[in-house]
């Protein structure tokens, strides 16, 4: 099971970064010569409406992020959120993997992490799931577990339950609240769908533990797609992190 949970990890996040690379290409020939968006453009953190938690209903409230550019916000159960930055990351960064760092060969991993979340021109080549990757792994090297995702059961405009409902596309789960707040879901993430909702709004669940381990380890497959979106440093800190949170392996002696 954890194997094919991994493989179906690598193959979407190899998926995505194709995705990305195809309008990479597609940008260049629309623009020609012309210049890439700048990071102002790319990097507009998002400003978010009062919100209720989605997996209690409790009040979601900002929480300080080593992440400058996405906003985090948590309940007071601890369940978090949050909600990136939009722009055109994912095909910008077909370009992070050769970007000319500023930061030390011997810089730590959180030195590494906090340039690439915070230097604008680090962050506007950085993939959208390393971005989300990296936060998490600095959160959970100041000691951050998380057993399992955050659900979303709860509308997070109105707190009233959220009920399946029918809708055309397949890949997404369509959610519907009393009043007629409309949302579709897939994975962690949940994005308004238009229906009653006057804000655009994806949020996207704090990862589990182990959900980040299987994100970190299919970026380190081997995939030249991903590759390319991959700089050194960020695969250093990457494979220092599953090799530190490697599981102990069980002792066949123990009964």
């Amino acid at each position: 099971m954890v194997a094919w949970r991994r493989g179906m990890t690598g193959l979407i996040a190899r998926a995505r970064a194709l995705i990305g690379l195809v309008m990479l290409a597609t940008l260049v020939l629309l623009l020609g010569c012309g210049d890439l968006p700048d990071s102002a453009e790319i990097l507009a953190k998002p400003v978010l409406p009062s919100l209720r938690c989605p997996a209690c209903s409790e009040a979601l409230e900002a929480i300080p992020s080593a992440d400058p550019f996405a906003a985090v916000v948590a309940c007071a159960r601890d369940h978090r959120f949050h909600v990136l930055p939009e722009g055109p990351e994912a095909y910008l960064s077909a370009q992070a993997g050769s970007f000319g760092i500023t930061v030390d060969d011997g810089a730590s991993d959180r030195q590494i992490i906090e340039y690439w979340l915070a230097d604008p021109d680090a962050r506007r080549l950085l993939n959208v799931q390393l971005a989300e990757i990296l936060r998490s792994i600095g959160d959970a090297r100041n000691g951050r577990s998380v057993a399992d995702r955050p659900r979303f059961s709860s509308c997070p405009y109105c707190a009233t339950a959220l009920e399946q409902f029918d809708q055309p596309d397949i890949w997404v789960l369509g959610l519907r609240c009393e009043k007629g707040h409309e949302f579709a879901q897939r994975g962690g993430r949940l994005w308004a769908s238009g229906q009653g909702s006057t804000e655009r709004l994806e949020l996207r669940a704090e990862l589990s533990s182990s959900e980040l381990r299987d994100l970190t380890a299919g970026w380190l497959e081997g995939d030249r797609h991903m590759d390319a979106q991959l700089h050194p440093s960020v695969e250093r800190v990457l494979r220092r992190f599953l090799t530190d949170s490697e599981p102990p392996s069980a002792d066949p002696a123990d009964p």
